[in-house]
């Protein structure tokens, strides 16, 4: 059954996305006797974790085979000012609501029907500060609308069937004004999606499953953008997909698990890129941006060894339709485009082995390891290359000790990694990082974690080698010059999470 997840938009200064609660239902008995008091409303205002002031009003319903819910969430963040209000940045300020309907009915056939709908309002702005450093207004403005209904039922024993209709609409508007000239620059992206998902789960023994879905989506996306009083810039972008996907899990007699999957798989559209590529004026009839989509088959194998250890491996051959590079949108510019072609394949592993039989029961080894390779047509010089941006070779491994009851952990974690190349118009970058160690102390008192990590305790550094063509590469440019820098790979972080 499809679930409504909450929104989260990084551009806003909001509270943490684990502050707004995910639209979900707990199961609903079929035929369930009817509770003494079948309402329930629950009302909160309280401090929240990065917001101010958060809001929440909960009311519920229960019947014998219908049960509601509706939530009204309100959460605030008036101010955050600095010690000197002079400064850039000094005063920031955000609010956000959020409503949602749930209502799920029982039949008594065994067929379970679901309805969520919800409305998220929000906005964020930083207001111009008194001149004495370079700053803007800059204000955005999100509504996102979300519905879904969807039916299930279990027409034999071994045999599970969803059916789920979605739809959703998402609205971004951002405005920039300029504090020195007064010049406003205004953009707004709006996103409608539909969507039908049918999933099938059958069990036909103890020792395999199998798991078939289809799902059929249309999106429309629409970009403008520019400064008031001059000719606007945008895109309009409308596609539509199907997406089948077929899982057979095998369980082995190792006491294994091996999974044999092929879909077509389709990213959701990268709303910053295509608001790159929408800004372009002068787009040439030969630029194009879509969805990354591709055809691909991926083999899981799950197997338990000696001593509670457990061994993960994924094999992934895939064959490209459309990949996003940077690619030639105007007569000088370069912008987020499509290319259409290509193959990667990808293999990843990780293991994980409690040490309690050597004596050392809190103490656990993890590592890692993962391998890429792809090819991909290069849109400005027309040959196969590695894709943009990335890693061939990753991976890490680190020892971690649980301790107090297992509230808290630390560990040493070693890290390596192949060097990346990124692709531009006029410029190859290949970036270099040192194998590096680090070390993280973590505790989690409650529902949440601070986690203290420092990297770079060892190695890490970060080598940058600009190699810059005097034109356009592959066409009647040549090397103008090679650059070098180095960044060092040191850093202390603190973070606080918290689940949902």
């Amino acid at each position: 059954m499809c679930i409504v997840a909450p929104f989260e938009f990084s551009m806003m200064a909001v509270s943490p996305w684990w502050t707004i609660l995910a639209i979900a239902l707990p199961p609903v008995p079929a035929l369930a006797a009817s509770p003494a008091d079948p309402y329930q409303l629950d009302v909160k205002v309280a401090p929240g974790e990065g917001a101010k002031l958060t809001a929440d009003a909960n009311l519920k319903a229960e019947f014998p085979s219908l049960q509601t819910g509706l939530r009204f969430v309100v959460e605030a963040d008036p101010g955050l000012v600095s010690t000197d209000p002079l400064s850039a940045g000094a005063i920031t300020a955000a609010h956000r609501e959020t409503l949602n309907l749930n209502a799920a009915w029982a039949i008594p056939a065994g067929v379970k029907l679901e309805l969520k709908a919800a409305d998220t309002l929000g906005q964020s702005w930083n207001p111009l500060t008194l001149g004495l450093t370079p700053a803007s207004d800059h204000q955005i403005l999100t509504d996102n609308r979300v519905a879904s209904v969807g039916v299930a039922f279990t027409p034999a024993r071994a045999v599970d069937f969803n059916l789920t209709g979605a739809t959703a609409q998402n609205s971004v508007l951002d405005t920039v004004i300029a504090e020195n000239s007064g010049s406003r620059t205004r953009s707004q992206l709006i996103t409608a999606t539909q969507s039908a998902t049918a999933a099938l789960k059958w069990r036909p023994t103890s020792w395999f499953t199998l798991d078939a879905s289809g799902r059929v989506e249309t999106t429309n996306a629409q970009w403008r953008g520019g400064q008031a009083g001059a000719s606007l810039t945008g895109a309009d972008l409308t596609y539509g997909y199907f997406e089948p996907s077929v899982t057979g899990a095998l369980a082995i007699p190792t006491h294994g698990r091996l999974g044999m999957t092929f879909e077509h798989a389709v990213s959701p559209l990268d709303a910053q890129a295509f608001a790159t590529y929408a800004a372009v004026g002068d787009r040439g009839d030969s630029a194009r941006f879509g969805p990354n989509r591709e055809w691909r088959y991926r083999l899981k194998l799950e197997q338990p060894l000696l001593w509670r250890s457990t061994l993960t491996a994924a094999l992934v051959q895939a064959r490209i339709e459309s990949a996003t590079e940077l690619g030639p949108a105007g007569p000088v510019t370069q912008a987020p485009v499509s290319v259409t072609g290509g193959a990667r394949q990808e293999f990843d592993l990780s293991l994980t082995a409690p040490l309690a039989a050597i004596g050392l029961p809190t103490v656990t080894l993890k590592g890692s390891g993962a391998w890429r390779s792809s090819h991909v047509r290069d849109p400005f010089t027309g040959d196969l290359r590695q894709a943009s941006a990335e890693t061939p070779q990753a991976g890490s491994v680190g020892i971690v000790q649980t301790l107090d009851s297992g509230r808290a952990r630390w560990g040493i974690e070693g890290h390596f990694s192949g060097d990346q190349n990124l692709y531009q118009m006029s410029q190859i970058t290949t970036v270099t990082v040192s194998d590096s160690v680090g070390g993280f102390i973590e505790y989690a008192p409650g529902s949440f974690a601070v986690r203290l990590q420092i990297d770079g305790l060892y190695g890490g550094d970060r080598a940058y080698t600009d190699t810059i063509y005097n034109g356009v590469r592959g066409a009647n440019g040549y090397i103008d010059r090679i650059d070098r820098r180095t960044d060092s790979g040191q850093a202390v972080r603190l973070f606080l999470r918290k689940a949902l």
